[in-house]
């Protein structure tokens, strides 16, 4: 049964369908053509009862439907797509990045990724057709598979899953591709189980425990990872750059930016030259690096570290014009062209070919380096988080064991002199 109901002048029509109740503007203001709608609406509520006009469908506007008896109320239907696969989705994915979107290195750590996940869950499977089961089949393939140190890391899996799941929700669910996100989709992955990754260790720790014997090259390997160079070490390995002919001018000056101020090795290679307020007028000598990884939105944001004595000095040498090729960048090769990731690590290895500085596993030590040597000295955490930029909780806790004049004072604040 319709009613009809008269608010402001204007007739609404009044309903029930299906045990819920309608309502709808008629936009008539005249009450004998309201009382005709209203009849309509009744002859058409007992049709789609009989089955004369067929029942609203899904996602239908259930109270024009009824109105017009059908003509009107139901939601376009979108042609048909074909379902799209996993290496048609990744393919995709990458056609929509624009240039300078992501970091070389971060693209190129994505595609390793995605071409595991496409060698195993077979790049012709539809998407939407993947499961929860699919996930943890390749999980398990994965875990059984040889890695760079013995088999791959959890961690590892992890994060080529996660690379998954930011091409799933912020470009296949935008897109319709697939009709849930990542977790609604799949639900909570089991990974295997792995040990913590062991807090940063100085040079003697580590081979003390290399002495003991027993452990695997693999092992022996992990630890020198944990590595980092107190104040003497790093003193006596710059020095040694400092010393070591058939270097590139800009190396040893690199190696000072990175030992003196924690930034990461794709910083270095942004470092613009007016980036470096280090000239004689410059009461609080700073330099200031552009980072990629604390707003993805950005290009890159900025954040300031002061200059250090040897770094001012360092750096007002390498920039002088009788010295530096030329051009915008800091760190150039002999034409002033920005270096590559390629040419930063070959001078990186060829720095500490053939000597006991081999043990080192890249440019990032520095940066562990300069956040142990900070901890050990008391420094405030904001002020390393400041200096160091984007840190997550397990790095801190990585280094936190390095703060022991901070537990001291927190347990004599509570226990005194232990009376």
């Amino acid at each position: 049964m319709a009613t009809l109901q008269s608010i402001n002048n204007v007739f609404y029509i009044r309903f029930r369908f299906d045990g819920r109740p309608y309502r709808r503007s008629l936009g008539i203001a005249v009450k004998e053509d309201a009382e005709d709608t209203r009849k309509q609406v009744e002859v058409n509520l007992h049709r789609i009862k009989v089955n004369l006009i067929p029942p609203p469908p899904p996602g239908a506007d259930v109270a024009l439907y009824v109105l017009t008896g059908g003509k009107e109320g139901c939601k376009p239907t979108a042609p048909e797509r074909p379902a799209l696969s996993l290496k048609e989705l990744w393919d995709a994915y990458l056609a929509s990045l624009p240039t300078g979107a992501k970091e070389e290195s971060s693209l190129k750590t994505e595609k390793g990724h995605f071409n595991h996940l496409l060698r195993i869950l077979k790049g012709t499977t539809p998407v939407a057709d993947l499961s929860t089961g699919d996930l943890q089949r390749y999980i398990k393939e994965r875990a059984t598979e040889p890695g760079f140190r013995g088999q791959i890391k959890a961690r590892t899996i992890r994060k080529e899953i996660s690379t998954f799941r930011n091409v799933w929700n912020n470009f296949a669910l935008p897109r319709h591709v697939v009709a849930l996100n990542f977790r609604g989709a799949f639900g909570k992955l089991h990974y295997p189980k792995e040990s913590e990754r062991p807090p940063f260790q100085t040079w003697e720790q580590i081979e003390r425990q290399v002495e003991r014997g027993g452990l695997s090259e693999f092992e022996i390997a992990d630890l020198w990872d944990c590595l980092f160079l107190d104040l003497g070490r790093i003193k006596e390995f710059l020095e040694f750059v400092r010393l070591k002919s058939g270097l590139p001018g800009w190396v040893y000056p690199a190696f000072v930016a990175v030992a003196h101020t924690g930034c990461r090795r794709g910083e270095m290679m942004r470092s613009v030259i007016n980036d470096w307020d280090i000239g004689p007028d410059s009461q609080t000598p700073m330099v200031q690096w552009r980072e990629k990884k604390k707003d993805r939105n950005k290009k890159f944001t900025f954040r300031q570290v002061p200059a250090t004595p040897l770094l001012r000095s360092v750096m007002a040498e390498w920039l002088a014009p009788a010295k530096h090729p030329g051009g915008q960048h800091t760190f150039c090769d002999t034409d002033g062209k920005p270096l590559t990731t390629k040419e930063a690590l070959y001078w990186f290895e060829a720095a500490i070919a053939n000597s006991k500085w081999k043990v080192l596993r890249g440019w990032h030590v520095f940066r562990h380096s300069f956040v142990s040597c900070m901890a050990m000295k008391g420094a405030d955490q904001r002020f390393i988080d400041g200096a160091v930029g984007h840190q997550t909780d397990d790095m801190r806790r990585r280094y936190r064991h390095l703060f022991p004049h901070k537990q001291h004072e927190v347990l004599a604040a509570v226990f005194g002199d232990g009376a």
